[in-house]
């Protein structure tokens, strides 16, 4: 079985940076014929994009995890230009921890303040849904997995589609690679397995 990923840090393959464990998306690896394109850090519309650089035809199964409504898009960001976040997008928890490393940083500052004075979090989640919808209009629903660790995301997804929450597993065993710990890899990795 052929199997493409798509999707940002919760489905991204994060064994460059650490190998005491592996990710869910790994443990597949294992059983399956995986294509793993998606990074750490990116934004729904960075997510969209792996997508159209993509040809899926020779794909049995689309597995895509969607981003938070929040990360914005950027060119460059203003600390993340290697390793597993060199694509990086926007994100205000993240920029406002780089600011205590880089209080001086005129990008960060200037990230911070577009987020603290200019940010609409309705319009995000507009714009999230709208970019969620244009996704997977571009893909059939009876071979595409659709998952995210981030509360609420299933909301944005059509019915027709198969949703795997992980919100409440991420929660339940949190961790260093793809947000678990190794129990909760496994786990969330038998849970996608019994959909394949």
């Amino acid at each position: 079985m052929q199997i493409l990923i798509l999707g940002d840090s919760w489905a991204a393959d994060w064994s460059s940076q650490y190998d005491q464990y592996q990710g869910w998306p790994n443990l597949l690896a294992e059983q399956y014929n995986i294509t793993n394109i998606a990074q750490a850090g990116v934004c729904q519309y960075s997510i969209n994009q792996q997508l159209h650089h993509t040809d899926i035809s020779g794909y049995d199964t689309v597995i895509v995890s969607i981003t938070s409504p929040y990360r914005l898009y950027t060119p460059q960001h203003p600390v993340h230009t290697t390793g597993l976040h060199a694509n990086s997008d926007l994100i205000y928890t993240d920029l406002e921890y780089h600011l205590t490393e880089q209080p001086h940083n005129k990008q960060i500052q200037s990230a911070i303040g577009f987020y603290k004075h200019h940010f609409d979090t309705e319009h995000a989640e507009y714009v999230h849904e709208l970019l969620v919808t244009d996704l997977l209009n571009q893909l059939d629903h009876n071979n595409t997995i659709v998952t995210s660790n981030i509360a609420h995301n299933g909301d944005v997804v059509p019915d027709r589609y198969t949703y795997v929450e992980g919100h409440s597993i991420h929660q339940s065993y949190p961790g260093k690679i793809n947000h678990m710990n190794e129990e909760g890899n496994q786990l969330f990795a038998n849970s996608i397995q019994s959909l394949l």
